[in-house]
């Protein structure tokens, strides 16, 4: 109600100037969801991975090698 003076608050005993607050209310609501669904982060380059491991697991074990495979393709 940006402008507008407040001289009195309506009571809800008056239907319709309640809900012209509520409406004017919803519509303001809905410029600001708009206004911030138009906020985007910024866009990665290269996405993050963690792999995590067994310390069990040998460096000669299949595994061990798919792993380390496998992250080597995706750095």
């Amino acid at each position: 109600m940006e402008g507008q003076e407040k001289s009195q608050s309506p009571s809800f005993s008056d239907p319709e100037a309640t809900l012209k607050v509520v409406k004017q209310a919803v519509l303001e609501l809905w410029e600001v969801i708009n206004g911030l669904t138009s906020l985007r982060p910024p866009k990665r380059e290269r996405f993050r991975v963690t792999i995590f491991g067994s310390a069990r697991i040998q460096p000669d074990s299949p595994i061990y090698q798919d792993v380390k495979w496998l992250a080597s393709r995706i750095t």
